[in-house]
């Protein structure tokens, strides 16, 4: 890190490119200045940066500092920047001083001295050594964004921003936004990306969720398959009994034996009828039974998926009837 003053520094009028070493002679005054006297902000720059620059010629850096910020915060040009980060160079701020000096050597004027331009170069180089280079993206424009604790700017930051080595914070405020904070390694002489995304505060989480009206469709449609089991199961019910009563009056008459396997005429034939009946509604009532528990496990499932509750459901058929149970919510 340099700490040894330089031989050579600027001590130009703001804002001029015709830089001068300090062991050059001051030029002559003339009897009429170009420029009257005024209270215009480049004349407080002008004497603020002369008085800075008188004080880093005297070795008193850090009198040097406060009256070259004080410029810098009126008027920057690459004049100020390269007087000011040599002052901070000897007061071992070398990050601050990167940028100003990196800032001198981009804004270098064209027509300005080699000799000035190449020490300003290699002044930066020279601590450029020692510091991270920080390169920061930010998702929202306008926001605040600090290095280490330090105020760099608002987003997108443009100007090169320079860190001591080791660990890097970067954070970025906006109202509005949550903030956002990254830590980095850095390394001497090395650089670091830190992309920091912002979102809007109070934005709801999204859920992904599926409708729920298949669900109440297909309950009613369970519920109506179930019903109409329930009728036939009870259709079924009413022919079995039918059949009984009709078994017990063929018993009963004199002389009667056992009905054929096909009767085509008088009680025999009607019992055949009451026990197909009997047999055709009692399976289909098994059959509504059984696809209403079917759409119902399904109803139940898609219920599950689309909403996350948890849903039990159980079927039960019988020769004579089917039970269906669903616990849960929808």
């Amino acid at each position: 890190m340099m700490r040894t003053l330089l031989p050579c520094f600027f001590v130009i009028a703001v804002g001029t490119a015709a830089p001068f070493a300090h062991a050059q002679p001051a030029p002559a005054k003339s009897a009429t200045p170009p420029i009257a006297p005024s209270a215009t902000v480049a004349d407080e720059a002008r004497k603020l940066f002369e008085e800075g620059t008188a004080e880093l010629n005297a070795g008193r850096y850090a009198e040097a500092a406060v009256k070259l910020r004080a410029a810098w915060a009126k008027k920057k040009s690459y004049d100020v920047a390269g007087n000011l980060g040599t002052a901070l160079i000897q007061l071992g701020k070398d990050a601050e001083a990167a940028k100003l000096l990196s800032y001198a050597v981009s804004n270098f004027p064209a027509g300005g001295s080699p000799k000035e331009k190449k020490w300003v170069e290699e002044t930066f180089a020279a601590v450029r050594k020692s510091v991270v280079m920080v390169r920061v993206r930010v998702t929202v424009e306008g926001a605040d964004v600090f290095v280490n604790g330090e105020a760099i700017g608002k987003s997108p930051v443009t100007d090169d921003t320079y860190a001591m080595p080791g660990v890097i914070v970067v954070v970025a405020n906006k109202e509005g936004f949550e903030d956002a904070r990254l830590e980095l390694k850095g390394d001497k002489g090395g650089d670091v990306d830190a992309a920091l995304t912002m979102k809007a505060k109070g934005t709801p989480p999204v859920v992904t969720e599926w409708p729920r009206w298949p669900a109440f469709v297909g309950a009613g449609v369970a519920a109506v398959a179930v019903g109409a089991g329930v009728g036939f199961a009870v259709s079924a019910g009413d022919n079995a009994g039918a059949a009984d009563k009709k078994l017990a009056e063929i018993r009963k008459t004199s002389g009667a034996g056992p009905c054929p396997e096909t009767p085509a005429t008088g009680a025999c034939r009607d019992l055949a009828d009451l026990n197909r009946a009997h047999d055709q509604m009692r399976n289909v009532s098994a059959g509504f039974f059984i696809g209403a528990g079917i759409l119902a496990l399904g109803t139940a499932g898609y219920a599950v998926w689309a909403t996350r509750t948890p849903v039990q459901a159980t079927v039960g058929v019988g020769p004579r009837g089917a039970a269906f149970v669903v616990q849960g919510s929808f």
